[in-house]
């Protein structure tokens, strides 16, 4: 096999890799309006109706706060 035949073969198989089927992410969203908790499991701050909608747990600062690795 020469040195073009195994450049080729190599690029066939990363182009493969890059480019095979990935899974689909879905987000369930509730048709309930209180789907998610009324109030952040950690300051206890209403729950925007948006992330309640999605089920989050925590408030946008908190979430934040925890992404980042600060304490509250």
């Amino acid at each position: 096999m020469s040195a073009a035949d195994k450049a080729q073969e190599i690029e066939l198989a990363a182009w493969e890799v890059n480019n095979r089927a990935r899974p689909e992410v879905h987000r369930f969203i509730s048709a309930e309006a209180g789907y998610g908790p009324e109030f952040c499991e950690i300051c206890d701050a209403p729950m925007p109706a948006v992330r309640r909608e999605y089920g989050y747990t925590l408030c946008v600062s908190c979430k934040s706060k925890s992404e980042s690795g600060k304490r509250y």
